[in-house]
């Protein structure tokens, strides 16, 4: 993801230096996929779930700072 953001940058940079038009990489019809944000976000709530209760099990951590470490964590990468 990290990879691909930064090549766009670069892009729109290197177009913007030669002066042509950026609007090349924005959504003509305004459609941004809500189905796949929200099930990127469900699958990222769902591994830090997984990940919590592991952590819970395996490392004797507390249930509720295993659970929301890894649920926020999990929740905030699958959303960017």
């Amino acid at each position: 993801m990290y990879v691909f953001l930064m090549t766009r940058h670069r892009e729109r940079i290197a177009l913007i230096e030669k002066g042509a038009d950026a609007s090349i990489f924005t959504a003509k019809n305004g459609k941004f996929y809500p189905t796949l944000k929200f099930g990127m976000l469900f699958v990222g709530i769902a591994l830090g779930i997984l990940l919590g209760n592991w952590l819970g099990r395996e490392y004797d951590f507390s249930k509720g700072a295993a659970y929301l470490a890894m649920y926020s964590s999990s929740a905030v990468s699958a959303l960017s």
